[in-house]
């Protein structure tokens, strides 16, 4: 696993923690250009709150955040920097 920063085009595998950092949920988060965005492909916008508070990371943080308009915390399980042609 890299640990370089999370930054725009960056594959993620984030996984929701309950209160005792048990593994609740695991999901793929991929962060693209505001105009690439695509729910449906787990594509979001680096403008979106949830981007904003995963950039800089690197895998295996844990960040507090917002997921479906609750506060939830996430663990950076991998992370992926793609390549754009």
């Amino acid at each position: 696993m890299p640990n370089n920063p999370i930054a725009l085009n960056s594959q993620l595998v984030l996984s929701e923690l309950d209160t005792d950092d048990k593994i609740v949920d695991q999901f793929d988060y991929r962060i693209v250009p505001d105009d690439e965005a695509d729910a449906a492909q787990a594509w979001y916008p680096v403008s979106a709150p949830t981007s904003q508070d995963l950039l800089g990371r690197i895998a295996n943080d844990i960040v507090e955040t917002t997921r479906d308009g609750r506060s939830v915390r996430v663990r950076v399980q991998a992370h992926e920097a793609i390549v754009q042609r």
